[in-house]
């Protein structure tokens, strides 16, 4: 990073040419912990954490990479700044960026940190409103899910849900995710622009048009659990699994009347569980509702949240999670009415159990 605080707690910008003292002691704005002088092989000055455990490493890898996207957005036209101090909220985001009458946030995120520090940096973020997007480095270029992946995507009408990474001075967007059948890997097409080529103007605007990650849509009968797989879940040791079969046995059902839980995919967005354990819940306390009975998806939510809490289903840490998780358990709801002709949906936007 580019700022600091001296030992008289002087705010201290680095930059082309200036003349540090090295005898100073040094320390991050945001959290007060030591950092460090470093200097990059032109001469330059940033300062690092010397301790990363709760810290992005800042490698001159990453130092690079976001001078690197502040010069292509100068180059442009873009009024830009590298680290901007937010005094209100104690935050340094990578990149500030006035795009017309709004300003931007580019985080750029080359190393692992917790799901709850990048929740949280965003949400202080936003509440300067600060619209924030996340780009992500060439360490998370693969096909496995990992959770800070998860949080960065979005979804764009023409692209689908993608996520977008910057490296060795190539922008790319990985577009049309979809879920694979293996928990916490994902398909898609992939997207390359050489940083030179790249049109800001049209990223912003892909940026102002998404929204939260797209639920998929639902697939045909023909694709769904088969005897074989439920007989290797019955097997299974994990306790999700176990817990789930337990309540099984107390409402004594079986395999064939989770008819409507059992339609592929098996995952979802916003929760880590298989769909058919935490539809399989819901599908089970829709049953115990009495006949004529009215319920909103915001209960069925805060079921969930119990149920979560009692560790029997996990939540995704995707961004707009309770957002994202509305939506697919909207999806479910309307399944089980084209389904079983047990629900109704009213036209104040509340679910009536019509049928046992």
């Amino acid at each position: 990073m580019k700022i600091a605080r001296d030992s008289n707690g002087e705010l201290v910008y680095v930059y082309k040419g200036i003349k540090l003292d090295k005898s100073n002691n040094y320390a991050c704005p945001t959290c007060g912990e030591p950092v460090q002088i470093c200097q990059k092989k032109n001469g330059e000055y940033f300062f690092r954490h010397l301790t990363q455990a709760r810290h992005e490493g800042e490698t001159e890898a990453h130092q690079k990479g976001k001078e690197e996207l502040q010069e292509s957005l100068v180059q442009q036209g873009y009024r830009t700044e590298l680290e901007r101090y937010e005094a209100m909220i104690g935050q340094i985001p990578d990149l500030t960026i006035e795009v017309g009458i709004k300003k931007w946030v580019l985080e750029y995120q080359c190393s692992v940190i917790p799901i709850k520090e990048m929740t949280a940096r965003t949400k202080a973020l936003e509440s300067l409103r600060r619209n924030v997007s996340w780009i992500l480095g060439k360490k998370f270029l693969q096909k496995n899910l990992c959770e800070m992946s998860l949080y960065s995507i979005r979804y764009h009408p023409q692209l689908g849900n993608y996520l977008c990474f910057y490296t060795e001075k190539q922008w790319i967007i990985h577009h049309h995710l979809t879920l694979h059948l293996q928990k916490r890997k994902y398909l898609f097409q992939e997207s390359r622009c050489d940083l030179d080529k790249l049109d800001w103007k049209k990223i912003f605007q892909m940026f102002e048009e998404s929204e939260c990650v797209q639920i998929s849509q639902s697939v045909s009968k023909e694709q769904s659990w088969t005897k074989e797989e439920w007989q290797a879940f019955v097997l299974s040791s994990q306790k999700e699994n176990r817990q789930f079969l337990e309540a099984l046995y107390h409402q004594s059902w079986t395999f064939d009347q989770l008819e409507v839980c059992r339609s592929y995919p098996k995952y979802s967005w916003s929760i880590k569980t298989y769909n058919l354990i935490w539809q399989g819940y819901l599908w089970i306390g829709i049953e115990r509702l009495k006949m004529n009975q009215v319920f909103s998806v915001q209960q069925c939510y805060t079921y969930m949240k119990k149920l979560a809490s009692q560790k029997k289903i996990r939540f995704s840490s995707c961004y707009e999670q309770e957002k994202v998780c509305y939506k697919e358990i909207e999806a479910f709801l309307k399944k089980i009415m084209q389904e079983t002709n047990s629900l109704s949906l009213l036209p104040n936007g509340k679910w009536k159990k019509i049928k046992n």
